[in-house]
């Protein structure tokens, strides 16, 4: 099976990243791996990709149980999802090098093109899903924030300066979408509060 890496975290294969994976000879879909001791977890969408074609990927999990199940998001659409492994708990912790386009040991390039990146210390909730498909910013939801990556400017985040490795995908130019803090509370949330 084809396994091509678009952000990994960690050393040799032993971290978590958001992956594509061959599922049979020419089903290609998202794939969540993260860590732990006993038998790392990992999770697959149900979305064929196709080639040439540019998605907004979203990946959340809860690392409290060995139960919860990766949260795979494409387009702004959760993806129905398949366990591959169960993780053996305990949770693998630690800090690492991320890298995008490849793993941590330097292989599973991922050929393709990347816009930006981020991540967050928290579990994103359903209604932040669509917002960020559709080209905001993850500046726009700063709580929890922890890195973020404009591709376009290169592999230093704008948060804390965090420089991360680039090999194999292509850093694609992305035009910001954040609205001012006035207009997003005045028409964003008065338009949610009333439906």
């Amino acid at each position: 099976n084809v396994f091509a890496t678009m952000i990994a975290n960690g050393v040799g294969n032993g971290r978590h990243g958001i992956n594509v994976r061959g599922i049979g000879a020419t089903d290609t879909r998202v794939s969540f791996v993260y860590p732990w001791t006993g038998v790392n977890g990992e999770w697959h969408g149900s979305t064929s990709l196709a080639l040439n074609t540019w998605y907004h990927v979203l990946v959340t999990y809860d690392r409290g149980a060995t139960t919860n199940d990766a949260i795979i998001v494409l387009d702004g659409g959760t993806e129905t999802i398949t366990e591959l492994t169960t993780p053996i708990a305990p949770v693998l912790t630690g800090a690492d090098t991320v890298k995008f386009g490849e793993n941590a040991a330097g292989s599973g390039d991922f050929n393709g093109m990347m816009a930006e990146a981020a991540y967050y210390n928290r579990i994103l909730a359903a209604s932040e899903y669509g917002v960020l498909a559709a080209g905001y910013q993850p500046l726009y939801w700063p709580r929890g924030l922890t890195v973020y990556w404009d591709l376009a400017g290169g592999t230093r985040d704008r948060i804390q300066g965090v420089n991360a490795g680039a090999t194999g995908a292509v850093l694609a130019a992305h035009p910001p979408k954040i609205i001012p803090y006035a207009r997003r509370q005045s028409n964003f949330f008065a338009a949610a509060a009333g439906s």
